[in-house]
C-alpha cells in the first residue's frame, strides 16, 4: 500500500536554538550598517542563550542601524559556524525575504541573484539534526540549530512545510515579514500610523514650499 500521500507525523515540534558564544569587533566602522564589517570568534566562556527562532528572524528584519547590528550579533553569537566575518546586512535581509517568498526547491535558482557563499551557506544549511522524543499519547521532534543562520533558515523551512504565506511591511524603514493578511500593507498598527503620519507631514512640508513660491511670485508682480 502506497504512503505517498499520508502525514509523515503529527508530533508536536520544536527548534532549539542555543547560541554559539562569540565575540565580536568592528574590521570596518560605518554608521551604514550595511558598510559595517564585524569580526567574530566564539567564545565558550561567555553564556550560551536560548532564543525562539522566529523572535530572532523578526529582528534581523528590523535591523536599521550599526549599533543595533552589532548589539545583535552579541546576543545570537556566531551568525554562521563556517563564516567568521558579517557583512552586506542589506543583502542578507534581501535573501531571507526571497528565501520566505520561494518554494525551497527553487532556492538554488537564486544563483546570481546575491553573493555565492552566502547562498552556499543557506544551501548547507537546510533542515538540522532532530531528535525524537517519545511520549505516551504525545511525541516532540526537536531540530537543533547551532548559529544564528541555522536557526533562521529552519524557521523559514518550517513555515514552508506549514503552508504559512509572508507579506512585507511597506513601512520604509521596516520591511518585517508578517503573516500575510487581505488588503493589509503594514505589520501592525503602530507601523501603519507613523506611515501615514509621514505621508500626512510630507504633504504638509510640500504645500508650505508651494505657498511659499506663490507669496514669492505674487510679490514679485
Amino acid at each position: 500500500m502506497s504512503h505517498s500521500n499520508r502525514i509523515l507525523f503529527t508530533a508536536q515540534y520544536e527548534i532549539a536554538f542555543r547560541t554559539t558564544p562569540a565575540v565580536w569587533e568592528f574590521r570596518k566602522d560605518a554608521d551604514d550598517p550595511n558598510e559595517a564589517i564585524f569580526g567574530g570568534r566564539a567564545n565558550f566562556k561567555l553564556e550560551r542563550r536560548t532564543f525562539d527562532p522566529w523572535e530572532v528572524r523578526e529582528e534581523f528584519f528590523s535591523i536599521r542601524s550599526t549599533n543595533h547590528l552589532r548589539l545583535y550579533l552579541e546576543d545570537t553569537g556566531l551568525f554562521a559556524t563556517a563564516l567568521d566575518a558579517f557583512t552586506d546586512l542589506g543583502e542578507w535581509q534581501t535573501l531571507f525575504r526571497s528565501l520566505m517568498e520561494s518554494n525551497p526547491v527553487k532556492w538554488s535558482q537564486l544563483k546570481g541573484d546575491f553573493a555565492e557563499r552566502k547562498l552556499t551557506l543557506v544551501l548547507r544549511t537546510r533542515l538540522p539534526s532532530f531528535e525524537v522524543q517519545w511520549g505516551k499519547s504525545v511525541h516532540r521532534i526537536t531540530l537543533t540549530a547551532n548559529s544564528t543562520l541555522a536557526a533562521i533558515v529552519t524557521s523559514i523551512e518550517i513555515d514552508h512545510l506549514r503552508g504559512v504565506e509572508y507579506a512585507f511591511c511597506q513601512r520604509e524603514d521596516c520591511g518585517k515579514p508578517y503573516p500575510s493578511r487581505s488588503n493589509k500593507k503594514f505589520c501592525d498598527y503602530d507601523c501603519a500610523h507613523l506611515h501615514t503620519v509621514r505621508r500626512l507631514r510630507a504633504k504638509q512640508r510640500r504645500n508650505r514650499k508651494h505657498e511659499k513660491r506663490v507669496r514669492v511670485l505674487t510679490a514679485r508682480t
